[in-house]
């Protein structure tokens, strides 16, 4: 990243790297966009110089041995005068004998020295190498110049095509006969690979705008997903209905934040894992279980590769308890040692929240030695921990009967007094 200067006052030597201390504040400077990863912003340490003794032409350029000034944007894109003075020393890795002769409109560089009224009297001017190279990826939007999808290059031929990285920035990519192409999908990979939606990641060099490719790289298709509760396992929507270990079938989904069910096809090769089984299959996959499947969808079936039987959806709320059984009456209470249901008006999930109760459920009150569902009464405040179903039922695994909060009333102010006389 950018140098940052400690001293901050003027007459303060000053490493122009990215900031650069003007009259004793900081002023940030940096080189123009290049195109990097995602079509653009690729980026390296430096500021641009933007013009030379006065000329902003392309290539204009100091002269060897002589004083000048130059000026230079960087990141933060403050414009910044730099005084070349007789005992500026001057370094570019690609001449021998450097001098200004070697700052010239549109490159790079690095400068130390001393900040006198705004300006910098240079004392070393670095000259960067030309960052040429650049690595990016985006989607390819056309290929010789149509945009069908589908439309693909041709083996062995020279040719362009177009593609958007994350910036959404449209960048045309020249194809040479030195272009070398890599898919793990084929095994002599060519500009024939490359399609309309394919996409690739590209390596080369810029010029006028147009990224000449040394190498494309064409990424493999990312697989669609399906996450949510399983509802039904084979046309069965039963409690615990599962699939048949090495056999194919069919499941729905309900997927999160989605009214619409999903088909998930199994098939013999379809993979299946679970962290609760060691030698998972089809047979984990049950009605109420959460699940991802990967696959290719196509409209509301999706032909699963794999299917990842999740954690439970576990469940966590409290609230007032509105009903019980049904029963919504002041005091009335569930029954000890029987499963039944309630409900309550939720703190943390807005709305009436029904709770189901099983004899396994355990149950604390702090107020009762041996608490049961018969402590779960309309009107006391309860918290469940559960999971889930596919219903929206809250399964509960441990219900707790809370005290009630005493929040303390207001208080009455002071009485406003008259005002008599015109004073308050």
């Amino acid at each position: 990243m950018f140098a940052r200067i400690k001293q901050l006052r003027p007459g303060a030597v000053a490493l122009v790297v990215g900031v650069v201390i003007l009259g004793g504040s900081a002023v940030a400077a940096a080189a123009p966009a290049h195109h990097g990863r995602g079509g653009q912003g690729g980026q390296r340490a430096g500021s641009v110089v933007t013009s030379v003794n006065g000329s902003s032409a392309v290539n204009s350029c100091g002269s060897a041995g002589a004083t000048g000034s130059f000026t230079v944007v960087g990141q933060r894109l403050r414009i910044v005068t730099i005084d070349v003075l007789s005992t500026t020393t001057f370094s570019d890795s690609a001449d021998p004998s450097p001098s200004f002769a070697d700052v010239c409109v549109g490159n790079h560089v690095r400068i130390t020295g001393t900040n006198t009224s705004g300006t910098v009297s240079a004392s070393s001017v670095t000259v960067l190498p030309p960052n040429t190279t650049h690595q990016t990826n985006g989607v390819v939007t056309s290929v010789n110049g149509a945009s069908a999808v589908g439309s693909c290059g041709v083996a062995t031929e020279t040719g362009t095509f177009t593609f958007v990285g994350r910036r959404l920035r449209i960048v045309t990519v020249d194809v040479v006969s030195a272009t070398t192409f890599a898919d793990t999908a084929v095994t002599t990979p060519s500009f024939a690979d490359v399609c309309v939606g394919s996409e690739v990641e590209i390596l080369g060099t810029f010029a006028s705008e147009v990224l000449t490719a040394s190498s494309v790289t064409v990424q493999p298709p990312r697989p669609d997903s399906v996450s949510g509760l399983v509802t039904s396992v084979n046309g069965s929507s039963t409690s615990d209905s599962c699939g048949s270990s090495g056999v194919a079938g069919y499941f729905s989904v309900a997927p999160r934040r989605s009214t619409a069910s999903v088909t998930i096809d199994v098939s013999a090769t379809t993979t299946f894992t679970d962290a609760a089984d060691p030698t998972p299959s089809f047979a984990d996959v049950c009605v109420g279980d959460n699940v991802k499947a990967l696959g290719a969808l196509s409209g509301a079936t999706l032909t699963a590769t794999s299917v990842a039987v999740t954690p439970p959806n576990l469940g966590l709320d409290q609230g007032t308890v509105t009903s019980v059984n049904g029963v919504s009456t002041t005091g009335t209470c569930g029954t000890a040692s029987s499963a039944g249901e309630f409900t309550l008006v939720g703190n943390w999930r807005q709305g009436i929240v029904t709770v189901d109760v099983a004899t396994t459920t355990k149950f604390i009150d702090p107020g009762v030695t041996t608490p049961s569902f018969a402590d779960v009464c309309v009107g006391v405040r309860a918290g469940v921990v559960g999971t889930y179903l596919t219903t929206g039922t809250l399964n509960a695994a441990t219900v707790a009967v809370l005290p009630f909060v005493h929040v303390p009333l207001p208080q009455p102010g002071p009485v406003p007094q008259p005002v008599v006389g015109g004073q308050a």
